[in-house]
């Protein structure tokens, strides 16, 4: 089928080494110079045509070294993400894209723990100071098994869970397009350094892409209708969220980080159907409407 470009993405991860900005000029200077550029060109083409811009390495408030919101760095000029999102539009580079993307890791940290909502509301805070409201993508995004300094960083159960629960988080703050990464495990120069994002492996897929092609097939296009608990409750650390489903369906999503617990969700049917992460469901019949469960740290 005809499948023409529609978004442009300008650069990836401008703040850190990916652009080397030339002698005497810092990273968001040399960014807001190449996004006007690239955003005019682009709308001369087709006003319609969609630019996504800063995609920067962090968005998230916990993470180390170069990806802390508000940091600067020798080395080739480094900045923090916020930073160097701040510096572009200090320049007027707001008005010169249609979408705001980052890439909110956090690992080994789960995204609660990291930073993830936080992050989030300090890009939603800059865009309300610059009198603008546009999207925000997360253009890259996912929890490795293994990185660089860190062999073994978390199970594949974590990374599911911690997959749901970042597609939970953005769905709930209205992020608009979340991708996922990778499809298969990354190997880096000669030295053999693993990266294991991948949903693929060994012939078979990972805990994590039956994870993610559940929240796919139930919620495709998240849309919040409730906040029923939002971190904070007799329950600490409970995060629970009823989103608009397929079909018009209704659909809760609720996990701790604390300690499983037992509670009882007041569902309003008479019949509900449970979903784990690995795909399986069954379907009860309810008293009342209301839902005796345990929460754990693997969403529901």
């Amino acid at each position: 089928p005809y499948l023409p470009v529609r978004y442009y993405e300008i650069w990836n991860e401008p703040n850190i080494e990916f652009l080397e900005p030339p002698i005497g000029k810092a990273r968001d200077e040399m960014y807001f110079e190449l996004l006007k550029a690239a955003y005019e060109e682009i709308k001369k083409i087709d006003p319609s045509l969609k630019v996504v811009a800063m995609n920067t390495a962090g968005g998230a408030t916990k993470t180390g070294s170069a990806l802390t919101p508000k940091a600067t760095f020798l080395k080739l000029g480094y900045m923090g993400f916020f930073r160097f999102i701040e510096g572009v539009h200090n320049l007027g580079g707001y008005k010169y894209y249609d979408i705001l993307a980052v890439h909110p890791y956090t690992q080994p940290l789960p995204p609660e723990v990291g930073g993830l909502v936080e992050g989030i509301k300090l890009l939603k805070k800059e865009m309300k100071r610059r009198g603008i409201d546009k999207p925000i993508w997360f253009t890259e995004v996912g929890f490795s098994l293994e990185y660089p300094r860190c062999p073994l960083c978390i199970t594949q159960d974590q990374q599911a869970d911690y997959t749901l629960r970042l597609l939970g988080l953005a769905a709930r703050y209205g992020i608009q397009q979340v991708q996922i990464m990778y499809v298969e495990d990354i190997i880096y120069g000669p030295d053999g350094t693993s990266r294991q994002f991948g949903f693929y492996y060994n012939h078979q897929f990972r805990p994590v892409a039956l994870a993610t092609q559940l929240m796919i097939n139930i919620i495709p296009e998240p849309q919040l209708l409730e906040v029923i608990s939002d971190g904070n409750s007799q329950y600490n650390f409970y995060y629970a969220y009823k989103f608009k489903g397929r079909d018009n369906s209704e659909v809760i999503m609720a996990w701790t980080i604390g300690p499983p617990f037992k509670t009882t969700l007041d569902i309003g049917a008479s019949q509900v159907t449970l979903y784990k992460r690995d795909g399986r469901n069954k379907t009860l019949n309810l008293k009342e409407g209301k839902l005796n469960i345990t929460i754990t740290s693997s969403p529901i």
